[in-house]
């Protein structure tokens, strides 16, 4: 079933934005995360410091320890590394292309969990996106298009170099 998803906006004029149909999307995200047993899948090109604390409980409280996680970044931050260290997460950091300015490339924001739930949105998992912006995304559950984005994220793991 499809689900529309939006984040709690710090401005007021989107506060019955969730009275329209839209699901949390932090919580949605949480629970996609907590809930996987096998496989993790995390593309966000930015993540801050309450992003991968964000990130380090959901993996800390799971259900089952044994998933494998990806996590996909356009800039690897030192709050995300010292983070990565404890977990035994894959962290790819995506390569711009050469000669590029500004670096074009990876900005999408999808988390995938088990080749059966996948959210795609606009979700940054910075603390701005995740608490003041109206963010919105859809969770998908759909096995063709969940497929296709994990064609996708193989793409994006040949682009990318790997950090741990």
């Amino acid at each position: 079933m499809t689900q529309l998803l939006a984040t709690t906006s710090a401005d007021q004029r989107f506060r019955n934005v969730h009275a329209l149909g839209f699901g949390s999307y932090d919580a949605h995200v949480r629970d996609t995360l907590c809930n996987a047993k096998e496989r993790v899948c995390v593309i966000t090109p930015f993540i801050d410091g309450h992003g991968a604390k964000f990130l380090q409980e959901a993996c800390d409280s799971r259900s089952s320890k044994t998933a494998e996680w990806n996590i996909y970044v356009r800039n690897l931050t030192d709050e995300l590394r010292n983070i990565i260290n404890d977990k035994p997460w894959n962290v790819f950091e995506y390569v711009a292309p050469p000669h590029s300015l500004p670096p074009y490339g990876m900005h999408a924001k999808i988390v995938l969990a088990d080749r059966d739930v996948a959210i795609l949105g606009s979700m940054n998992l910075i603390r701005t996106n995740m608490h003041t912006n109206l963010e919105v995304g859809v969770q998908l559950d759909t096995k063709t298009e969940i497929e296709k984005i994990i064609r996708l994220e193989y793409s994006l793991q040949e682009a990318s170099k790997i950090f741990k």
